[in-house]
């Protein structure tokens, strides 16, 4: 943080790394701490050889890191890459082997007012890398900040949609093949919003199961 601000105030051309780990706590809960902190040495040593002596690298806390590249996108996405292909090597602790990976978000000091903002965009960008699957890099664009916004509204509104009587099951028959019976039906749950109409389950159930909204949802229907 100290960092960012002591680089922001001669507004110099930076981006923002933040990093990931993908599995780590996996890795943690298997083997104990004594191995997670041999593996943050290790990826930390990673980080510094790609970063180089004009780079930075700090751990942000837990399994996140950061890194600030000097250079422009071209030279960002390079060190970006780079990370990606050398944290997924496997590590070598004790007896042990070990293999994780990382997503990636990046900003530019150019899309933000001040360091706050520039840390904002690049978790947005990283929560971004995430949702697509993992073990790549996100660029933030505005559109993005949009996207969770729209994504917070939407949670919002979720909590709140079976109280107000927003959600209700659909009934589709089963039918036998064999001579046109119903034998059941299949439960199809469907959202009408007010503000946006019908809400597609395949929008709203991803989301209710991140957020533990599944739960109660499951229980109503």
């Amino acid at each position: 943080s100290a960092r960012l601000e002591h680089d922001f105030a001669p507004k110099r051309v930076v981006k923002l790394l933040l990093i990931d780990l993908d599995r780590f706590k996996q890795v943690n809960d298997t083997y104990g701490h004594v191995v997670g902190d041999q593996l943050l040495i290790q990826v930390a040593n990673r980080l510094r050889t790609i970063a180089g002596p004009d780079g930075f690298v700090a751990r942000l806390g837990g399994d996140e890191m950061a890194v600030l590249v000097y250079g422009d996108q071209t030279q960002a996405m390079a060190v970006a890459t780079a990370v990606i292909e050398a944290l997924a090597l496997p590590y070598g602790i004790d007896d042990l082997t070990v293999s994780i990976g990382c997503s990636i978000g990046l900003c530019c000091t150019d899309d933000a007012q001040d360091a706050i903002e520039l840390m904002q965009f690049s978790d947005i960008a990283l929560y971004e890398s995430k949702r697509q699957g993992r073990g790549r890099t996100s660029c933030y664009t505005p559109d993005m900040l949009r996207t969770v916004a729209d994504r917070v509204q939407l949670e919002t509104d979720m909590r709140a949609a079976i109280e107000r009587g927003e959600m209700y099951l659909a009934f589709q028959p089963v039918i036998a093949l064999v001579d046109d019976r119903i034998i059941g039906y299949e439960a199809l749950i469907r959202w009408d919003h007010p503000k946006l109409g019908a809400v597609s389950p395949a929008r709203f159930i991803p989301l209710a199961e991140e957020t533990g909204q599944i739960i109660p949802i499951g229980a109503w229907v």
